[in-house]
């Protein structure tokens, strides 16, 4: 069988959307399953090493990406394909996975690690500078900013972007703290960046 190879990726740090688009924009089920293989990719040098030409971050509320996965109850598979790129990956001996798909939120918030590593995620993709022309996306502003995102990606089809069903706000004052104490520093650099940015010198907005 011929290799699937994903010229235009989306990637993100999880609970924003990824899926959904990926799935609008693939033709078939093997070309989702591709693709969903780099979706949590830690670092956008590694997709330099696949047939990768243009690629979108999407990014956005800790709070609510947590809530998202651990309400889904992919924890435990999230923090190993976000883990993707670490050097001890391929090595399974090596594997430090400390969730399972039975740990409770209020149990991993009372931690003082962010074993998905987000922050360390959004810092490498807003930093990158290589080869791969890349657009970061704020998750808060996907809907609005959709019909630029696929364009980007070059699909003609159009989408609505589903509004989100959970929301930190909604959970228990327990909770609420620990995602403030373990994401509140990464929240206001989310905060703090532009709802969209190509970093590429073929688009300029």
């Amino acid at each position: 069988m011929e290799k699937i190879k994903i010229k235009n990726r989306v990637c993100s740090f999880g609970g924003v959307g990824s899926t959904a688009i990926i799935e609008h924009i693939e033709k078939n089920k093997n070309q989702i399953k591709e693709h969903e293989k780099r979706k949590h990719t830690i670092n956008p040098k590694i997709l330099e090493n696949y047939s990768t030409k243009r690629a979108i971050f999407i990014f956005g509320n800790p709070y609510n990406s947590i809530i998202s996965i651990f309400s889904r109850k992919i924890q435990r598979i999230h923090e190993i394909s976000m883990n993707f790129g670490k050097k001890w990956w391929n090595e399974p001996n090596e594997m430090k996975i400390t969730l399972t798909p039975e740990t409770k939120l209020e149990s991993y918030l009372e931690s003082d690690l962010d074993v998905f590593n987000m922050e360390e995620h959004l810092d490498n993709w807003a930093s990158y500078s290589g080869r791969i022309e890349i657009a970061l996306i704020k998750y808060e502003s996907l809907a609005k900013n959709i019909n630029v995102v696929l364009e980007f990606l070059g699909c003609k089809e159009a989408m609505i972007v589903k509004e989100r069903s959970s929301r930190w706000q909604d959970q228990n004052t327990t909770i609420q703290f620990g995602l403030k104490r373990l994401y509140g520093k990464l929240k206001q650099k989310v905060d703090d960046m532009p709802d969209i940015e190509f970093k590429t010198k073929k688009i300029m907005i």
